[in-house]
């Protein structure tokens, strides 16, 4: 959506105030846009600073001060100016005075911190010397909300959301967090792995990526990203979704895979144990386009199904030209039938709460 910068929206995006589609647009574009980052960085600090002051009473003795300054008798031996009825020089002595006296106010005001923790993952260092921004990590290091992990070749960390569970960083990464409350704990993985084991209600963890959002339905997985954007997300446990602004949607459970490229999204998931042929045709039919052969790739995907291979066809059924859902379905049917009494036809038209039916027995027959 935003091929130009969003400077103009970074102020709204800090404090939350933008609808989560358009949040999420302005996380992908930060993440690779440099120059868009920096600026955000600014803002961010700003704001974080801004909402740490508390409010303060000036003590009485401040305000005596003042009044006294105010008040005093101008300076001896300067001179009236004819006509004006006021001393020149004391006034402006005083008004320099209550100026230097309103700063030191201001001053101490931005010294004294609002009570209470401010919002963050903790950070165990693991190996060598990951670094938030330009600085090393302490032993109970903190990355705050807005901050960078970075781990060279020779380092990796863990992080802690809370008491959800964690998140190792792996070398070469750079993560960002981005939300860290009851109700998100999100992370953003602008290249490099992460292996997250979460233990939480669904829908309250997740990593963005320049390529999908995973989005953690209890599980654990592992999420690479290169720096051209594209990734893969690889589930040992639980359901994994994977979206892309809304739109393209793919569940993975555990021993499955997903791949996703920049620009379009994560692909169709499969399991790992699926053969070398499926999975190359998957991904030619995902991302090569249908003037590279698609038609020839759903063929093998087709022919090389198994029973398991059922997730994938279940997919498939979103994502090929209707004039191939048929042959998606025949087969599908032939691995696992369709729920008893569900209508061919109301499939071929997507009928949500027919197919969500037989999503489940698809499910079940992976453990047959």
């Amino acid at each position: 959506m935003f091929r130009s910068h969003v400077k103009k929206q970074l102020s709204a995006y800090c404090n939350g105030e933008l609808a989560d589609a358009e949040s999420r647009q302005i996380t992908e574009h930060l993440l690779s846009c440099r120059k868009c980052r920096r600026e955000y960085d600014q803002i961010n600090l700003g704001a974080r600073l801004a909402g740490e002051l508390r409010k303060l009473t000036a003590p009485d003795e401040i305000w005596t001060g003042i009044e006294e300054l105010i008040e005093a008798k101008p300076i001896a031996g300067r001179q009236r100016l004819h006509g004006g009825g006021i001393w020149a020089s004391g006034w402006r002595f005083r008004a320099i005075a209550v100026a230097a006296a309103v700063t030191l106010m201001i001053a101490a005001g931005l010294l004294i911190l609002r009570q209470g923790p401010r919002a963050a993952w903790a950070i165990e260092v693991v190996e060598g010397e990951p670094k938030v921004g330009s600085n090393r990590v302490g032993k109970e290091g903190k990355l705050y909300v807005g901050q960078w992990l970075e781990t060279d070749q020779s380092s990796r960390a863990t992080l802690y959301p809370g008491p959800i569970g964690e998140v190792k960083v792996e070398p070469g990464s750079r993560v960002r967090v981005t939300g860290a409350s009851e109700n998100e704990y999100r992370l953003a993985l602008e290249h490099g792995e992460v292996q997250a084991k979460i233990s939480a209600p669904p829908r309250l963890f997740f990593v963005d990526t320049p390529s999908a959002e995973a989005i953690d339905l209890g599980c654990a997985y592992t999420l690479d990203v290169d720096n051209s954007g594209n990734g893969s997300l690889h589930v040992t446990a639980g359901l994994v979704e994977l979206v892309l602004k809304g739109r393209r949607k793919s569940t993975i459970p555990a021993e499955a895979a997903c791949l996703t490229r920049r620009g379009v999204g994560p692909g169709t998931p499969y399991f790992e144990d699926a053969s070398p042929a499926l999975k190359d045709a998957l991904e030619r039919f995902d991302f090569a386009g249908a003037s590279q052969n698609g038609s020839s790739s759903l063929d093998t995907v087709l022919n090389e199904a198994r029973k398991r291979d059922s997730l994938t066809l279940w997919h498939l059924l979103y994502r090929v030209a209707p004039t191939d859902r048929a042959r998606v379905y025949d087969r599908l049917a032939e691995l696992v039938p369709p729920p008893e009494g569900a209508n061919k036809e109301a499939i071929m038209r997507l009928d949500q709460s027919i197919l969500d039916e037989w999503w489940l027995d698809v499910q079940r027959s992976w453990f047959d």
